[in-house]
């Protein structure tokens, strides 16, 4: 009962985002590699790693971290990191800038606030396929996140 009492004390909001309204200004800061596969195009699944920074340094994700890339789909009108994977090459790293409009991503991200975020794509993904194999697909950190 006190363990229950305590974990019910500690619980960390959800995110909560408003879908009616648009969610992300985002831009392409740099591209750290060009990568050496294909295109990716609107509406292909690829596997990526990211690293997402406020300006003042607090981290608040990272894929290398927790060992868990994460499959989305590349999307010209989604959130900022599918976006952003529209035009990349497989195996590209790029930087981008992006903060939230309206809400923000409360509690983690308050409105307005930009966010460095770098990402690297790892794999396509097949159709019919779920993620892909990260121990087959990683190959190394963004660059910009090992200086």
């Amino acid at each position: 009962m006190v363990f229950a009492l305590f974990v019910a004390a500690v619980q960390i909001p959800k995110p909560q985002i408003l879908a009616s309204q648009p969610a992300w200004n985002w831009r392409v800061e740099r591209d750290w590699s060009q990568g050496d596969g294909q295109v990716i195009a609107p509406g292909e699944r690829v596997t990526i790693d990211f690293v997402a920074k406020t300006p003042s340094g607090r981290e608040i994700a990272n894929t290398y971290k927790r060992g868990l890339p994460f499959t989305t789909v590349a999307d010209p009108k989604g959130d900022a990191i599918s976006a952003a994977l529209v035009g990349m090459r497989e195996t590209g790293q790029r930087e981008i800038w992006a903060k939230y409009t309206s809400q923000g991503l409360a509690p983690i991200v308050p409105s307005e606030e930009p966010i460095r975020i770098l990402i690297k794509i790892e794999a396509r993904v097949s159709p019919g396929q779920g993620a892909a194999r990260p121990e087959l697909a990683r190959t190394s950190k963004p660059v910009a996140a090992t200086g």
